[in-house]
């Protein structure tokens, strides 16, 4: 952190450019002595395919062309190249203290403000949902697939507009009418909203696909709108085979109420939720209240 704080305090410019390549060579000569010492007899051209394969074009000749950038008569990596030699990673001198650096990171987590972890972990948190929706068998059907690009997009909104001031507070980029908080809460809970929009479809789509497995088409036509007709012979086998034998649809073996409502404490919005199962043999009740700055379970 303290590094990249360096370079980015040097600025721009011919001097700031040649004195960030001089601070970023040490782990620039590091990987070039261990590829060197991995690799006897390699020359520069291996490396930078390896390293650099944005500066190297397969096609060209037998082996492929280094980028201009890398053949131009000026360019810091071949001197690099030919004045280091090899040195396995184990006999090199460490680029930074280990220990040192953990004991940072260690601090930073300690006195960490809550705000800042909270900017940090819903971020994570709307990523992670997003890949596990996007991993799911149904991720491909159309209604599915827009649902999921609206609530990428709406996190890409949260992440660039929810950071942490120097202070530690929670911010938002600037917007005319509204404060700096309003507009990094707007983004974050549009995201929340948009996931949770996702996940609905995808749980639409999943349970009509197992029923209908040959159905793709008319499932998502379902679910885009709630109805749909049957087009041809495939499709309908499907739906009487579904069918076929059921005066009614089969009882449920648990039955599920969950009822949802908010409160004004002040300023603030509250969530209350009641949570209700019954099912053969058993009974579950849950219920989450919040007062105040706090939850009563």
């Amino acid at each position: 952190m303290a590094r990249q704080q360096v370079l980015v305090s040097l600025g721009e410019g011919a001097v700031a450019s040649s004195t960030k390549t001089r601070l970023q060579s040490a782990s620039l000569r590091s990987d070039m002595a261990a590829f060197k010492a991995a690799n006897p007899g390699s020359v520069f051209e291996d490396f930078v395919r390896w390293h650099s394969p944005k500066d190297w074009s397969a096609g060209g000749g037998r082996r492929g062309t280094l980028s201009d950038r890398m053949r131009s008569g000026d360019n810091i990596w071949q001197r690099m190249w030919t004045e280091t030699h090899p040195l396995p990673v184990h006999q090199q001198q460490p680029l930074f203290d280990v220990e040192k650096e953990a004991e940072k990171v260690l601090h930073w987590l300690e006195t960490l403000p809550p705000a800042d972890m909270f900017a940090q972990i819903s971020r994570v948190v709307l990523s992670t949902s997003l890949d596990l929706l996007g991993e799911t068998a149904v991720s491909e059907l159309e209604p599915v697939s827009n649902a999921l690009a609206k609530a990428r997009a709406a996190s890409a909104v949260t992440a660039s507009r929810v950071a942490v001031s120097p202070d530690g507070e929670m911010w938002g980029g600037e917007r005319e009418g509204a404060s700096e908080d309003d507009d990094a809460t707007t983004a974050l809970e549009s995201a929340i909203a948009s996931v949770a929009a996702a996940e609905h479809t995808a749980s639409r789509a999943s349970s009509l696909l197992q029923k209908l497995p040959a159905c793709e088409k008319l499932v998502s036509e379902l679910v885009t709108s709630g109805l749909a007709g049957v087009q041809d012979a495939a499709q309908r086998r499907d739906v009487q085979r579904l069918f076929a034998g059921r005066s009614e649809m089969p009882a449920a073996d648990a039955r599920e109420a969950i009822i949802r409502a908010t409160s004004r404490h002040g300023a603030a919005t509250l969530p209350q939720r009641l949570y209700a199962a019954v099912g053969e043999g058993e009974f579950r009740v849950a219920l989450s209240l919040s007062q105040g700055d706090g939850f009563d379970l």
